[in-house]
């Protein structure tokens, strides 16, 4: 398992840019008004478009209360009393933007997730599907199972001494479509599920592991699957299940927020370090008001190590050429590990790879961050099915036996980031017993970029 990185080749696209917006500026371009300047594109979109638009709405500090008495007066319904969650029209649009108790107004922006079964079917998921392609991933996988010789062969290729690891004592939350309770490979492994696509379940009240799109199901199966023919990255980790995705792969920014604000004040009590989050929706506004990278920021800061997909908006669909700029939020999150895919060409030899042509490029949108922050096989690789879930119905690349799938996308690259972060957790405790606490967020980040190794466009 290699963890690679890749030469920045974008700086001088960004300076033209940047040079087009100071002089757009000089040339005394209309700017906005102070009150829609707290618009986020999405909802300025929709407001000079005359149509409503779901939104999540920020307070100035310690204004909510009035904030929710205004909206009240007005007569518009908030979602929930968890947080400022409404449907605006253009005219409450305006309204809601010139009372001074507000700071901001985000949309309550679609996520999709960031991996599906086509290198060409990529527009709006960071996940992709394949059709059957002439290197035999899957019989390259089965190749190398779970047994110590043949990880031992596996980890020898890649000139590194096999460690025996497998993340145990490691909880990871995967914030995704849910995962399959009912797969072998998870079996006493999931200590806890929520589904925050319920009202019950943004309570925070545990419910069944279920996994109705599979895209959950496989992310988990990359981190650590039990299975001898699919074994995931470290086998030994419990998992806690966030559902925020419905059976169509897709969600509310507002249910993911609310699921990591749940994780990150119950970490403790939920016994984990690292959360994935292998989904996303393009970057609508600068990472210091977004209130979903607020939201992983401050996961971050509470000592949890985050891990987000780069998005699969790297090429242009219809002429095949790369661009740049398109990482997703909240992979724009300055703390975050940002994880784009890297095509491994069905060999353990580093000298062939390269970035898969769909993993997104940077800079970020708005703020010029240097993303992603590593590249990790994340093309064409074969993990857990769901039972009867819509990829497992639908997607023509099930594995022989029919107890896996094969997926492309960044949502596979920051799931096989994740499992190495659980092992890089797990040798550290045992290297440093004494420490009694993990190595910080920060920390992991520049293990994995001081030891990753330059990959080729």
């Amino acid at each position: 398992m290699a963890i690679t990185t890749r030469p920045n080749v974008i700086w001088r696209v960004w300076a033209l840019a940047c040079a087009a917006v100071l002089l757009a500026g000089g040339l005394g371009f209309a700017q906005p008004s102070p009150s829609h300047r707290k618009l986020d594109r999405a909802v300025n979109a929709a407001r000079q478009a005359s149509r409503p638009v779901g939104v999540i709405l920020r307070a100035a500090p310690g204004r909510e209360k009035e904030v929710r008495a205004a909206l009240k007066a007005r007569k518009v319904k908030v979602a929930d009393d968890m947080s400022l969650v409404a449907e605006l029209s253009p005219e409450d649009i305006d309204f809601v933007a010139s009372l001074d108790a507000v700071a901001g107004i985000s949309a309550d922006a679609v996520l999709r997730a960031a991996g599906a079964g086509s290198t060409k079917t990529a527009k709006s998921t960071s996940t992709t599907t394949s059709p059957t392609s002439s290197t035999s991933y899957e019989s390259f996988f089965a190749d190398f199972s779970a047994s110590t010789a043949q990880w031992q062969a596996l980890m020898g290729s890649l000139g590194v001494q096999f460690s025996g690891r497998t993340g145990a004592g490691v909880g990871v939350a995967v914030v995704d479509s849910g995962i399959d309770g009912t797969a072998a490979e998870f079996q006493g492994r999931i200590s806890a599920f929520y589904d925050f696509t319920t009202r019950a379940g943004r309570s925070g009240k545990t419910s069944t592991a279920i996994d109705d799109y599979g895209h959950g199901t496989h992310v988990a199966g990359l981190i650590g699957a039990s299975s001898l023919t699919f074994a995931g990255i470290a086998r030994k980790v419990h998992f806690v299940g966030i559902k925020v995705l419905d059976a169509n792969g897709a969600g509310n920014t507002s249910d993911l927020i609310k699921a990591i604000e749940f994780l990150t004040t119950n970490k403790s009590k939920l016994n984990i370090h690292v959360i994935n989050l292998s989904l996303g929706h393009p970057i609508l506004e600068p990472a210091a008001t977004d209130p979903l990278v607020q939201a992983v920021e401050k996961a971050v800061a509470a000592g949890l190590v985050v891990v987000a997909s780069a998005g699969n908006y790297g090429q242009n669909p219809t002429t095949g050429e790369s661009g740049y700029a398109g990482i997703t939020s909240p992979g724009n999150a300055p703390s975050v590990i940002t994880a784009g895919s890297l095509d491994v060409h069905g060999t353990a030899d580093r000298r062939d790879d390269t970035a898969s042509p769909f993993s997104s490029r940077g800079p970020t949108w708005y703020d010029g961050f240097a993303k992603p922050d590593v590249l990790a096989p994340g093309h064409g690789l074969f993990s857990t099915s769901a039972e009867g879930s819509t990829l497992a119905r639908t997607t023509s690349t099930l594995s022989t036996s029919g107890a896996a799938v094969k997926l492309y996308g960044t949502s596979m690259a920051a799931a096989t980031t994740t499992g190495v972060v659980a092992l890089l957790l797990e040798a550290n405790r045992a290297a440093f017993p004494a420490a009694g606490r993990d190595l910080p967020p920060n920390a992991i980040k520049a293990m994995l970029q001081f030891s990753a190794v330059a990959v080729d466009e």
